[in-house]
């Protein structure tokens, strides 16, 4: 990705962000840190004007299904990981080669 000024427009990437859930859109009764750094880095990657992937591997009792309407109106779009590595690997693949994302930026705790 090409070093930007804070004030400079940036072409839109399509960038897949993945990490553990929940999200605050989820509005959850408990909220972990690896899911507040998830979503500081998909929130921010949006607001600079890509598109964003957010995949959450749900923990703490989360509801571990998609939700595309928490992100109505914003170039978000939201998959649902397995909690094991095997099927969240598998499935980060399936999503990048559907997306042909520029990135994959991936958080744990």
């Amino acid at each position: 990705m090409p070093e930007v000024a804070s004030n400079e427009e940036v072409t839109e990437r399509t960038v897949i962000v993945a990490g553990v859930g929940p999200v605050p859109p989820h509005e959850p009764e408990k909220l972990h840190a690896p899911g507040l750094r998830l979503w500081g880095f998909a929130d921010h990657l949006e607001r600079r004007g890509h598109r964003v992937v957010l995949c959450e591997a749900m923990f703490g009792g989360a509801e571990a299904r998609a939700r595309p309407e928490l992100f109505a109106g914003r170039r978000i779009a939201h998959e649902i990981l397995p909690l094991d590595l095997d099927g969240a690997a598998a499935r980060l693949r399936q999503i990048a080669a559907r997306e042909r994302a520029g990135a994959l930026v991936a958080f744990t705790n």
